[in-house]
């Protein structure tokens, strides 16, 4: 009996030791969008929520300038208002890969234009590299779905995000 007792106690400190020579994988990213998600450019911070053997749940929740209402006209016409505006864009995501993943999730913009507000809600399908350690993360987006509402919304189906993840 004392010899059960002594093999499970080594197993139980050799498995504690091996767990903290074991490098983890980040839970944490902060990354910069260019264009996509209904912005021109946004800071997010994302959070991976769960992890399973193929694959994390991943949230994000960030602030950007939206492509709603922003006047193009770079020649100064009719249209060339100085608009005020700020978005969040939020999403959740299922990503299928450890490293180099697919990733599908539903992702939406709540958007402050001069003083009006507007929610958008669309799809998202990309591909995302994320480090096994922390390090450099990588994104490539589309959304096949145009949410756009009015027609001076600009809406880019495309968008990239590099970022820090630890």
């Amino acid at each position: 009996m004392k010899q059960c007792w002594f093999i499970s106690l080594l197993l139980l400190a050799y498995g504690l030791g091996a767990q903290n020579i074991t490098p983890t994988t980040p839970k944490n990213a902060l990354t910069l969008g260019v264009i996509g998600e209904g912005n021109t450019f946004s800071f997010q911070y994302n959070r991976v929520l769960a992890r399973w053997s193929r694959g994390f749940l991943n949230s994000k929740i960030g602030v950007g300038m939206p492509n709603s209402g922003v006047s193009f006209d770079v020649f100064g016409g009719e249209n060339d208002v100085k608009n005020r505006a700020v978005a969040f864009p939020m999403s959740i995501s299922c990503n299928f890969g450890r490293r180099h993943s697919l990733e599908l999730g539903l992702g939406s913009n709540l958007e402050f234009v001069n003083g009006l507000t507007e929610v958008k809600v669309f799809p998202t399908v990309g591909y995302k590299f994320f480090p096994a350690n922390s390090g450099f993360t990588f994104r490539a987006f589309i959304h096949p779905v145009n949410p756009q509402q009015k027609p001076t919304d600009v809406f880019f189906p495309v968008g990239l995000s590099i970022g820090y993840a630890f």
